[in-house]
């Protein structure tokens, strides 16, 4: 992958973070001057080959609207404006997603509790004794003990409690059974963690996680 940002164009969705693992030498020069947690679309404008989307669905509930941005470094925006469709989106949808980010008062709110609950959730989850992935979207990663059926979990969570959360077994490289959980209200989380608790305690794995009586 050496020098591949000079030959290759890097698309990457919203949720990419720049990390110690990323090897391409372009984006390697810059990331060693921001924080690990910073996202690749604070340096997207200043590289040519790299290219970053973000949609406006998990922030302002927009799924309907199908619309999105890309974040890239003034010659590829040009680039792409010459091959896009002339109408890729309505306009109803443009002037929403305008009015969406003007609302900064909503976001900041939004993002702060975002990492409260989200905090929230790791802490509570933690008694369980699941490992919990850190991250900073509105989802967590939870890996269960190989013991655990994460597909039976969350067939249980859905039937017995109306709790939707995402199955991983698809997901590659995982390796033991995981769960990814969204994060919402408190009240919400509140009634996830209360639904995982009770369905843990049905499990084979009830004893590693909760021991006895859930202590």
């Amino acid at each position: 992958m050496r020098n591949a940002a000079e030959f290759y164009l890097l698309v990457f969705g919203e949720h990419y973070w720049v990390s110690d693992h990323i090897e391409l030498d372009a984006i390697v020069a810059v990331m060693f001057t921001l924080r690990q947690s910073t996202s690749l679309s604070s340096i997207a404008p200043v590289l040519p080959n790299l290219v970053v989307f973000r949609s406006l669905t998990k922030l302002f509930a927009m799924a309907g609207l199908r619309i999105a941005y890309a974040i890239a470094e003034s010659s590829s925006a040009i680039e792409a404006r010459e091959i896009i469709p002339s109408w890729p989106v309505t306009s109803f949808a443009v002037e929403a997603a305008l009015g969406a980010l003007e609302d900064k008062e909503y976001c900041n709110t939004s993002r702060l509790e975002n990492e409260r609950e989200r905090e929230f959730l790791k802490n509570e989850l933690g008694k369980l004794k699941l490992q919990i992935f850190d991250g900073k979207a509105n989802y967590l990663l939870l890996r269960l003990p190989p013991s655990c059926d994460s597909t039976e979990l969350w067939e249980q969570l859905i039937i017995g409690h109306g709790i939707v959360t995402r199955c991983c077994d698809n997901f590659e490289g995982l390796g033991d059974p995981c769960l990814r959980i969204a994060v919402k209200s408190r009240k919400d989380n509140a009634q996830l963690v209360s639904a995982l608790t009770s369905c843990l305690r049905t499990k084979n794995c009830n004893k590693k996680l909760l021991g006895n009586g859930g202590e």
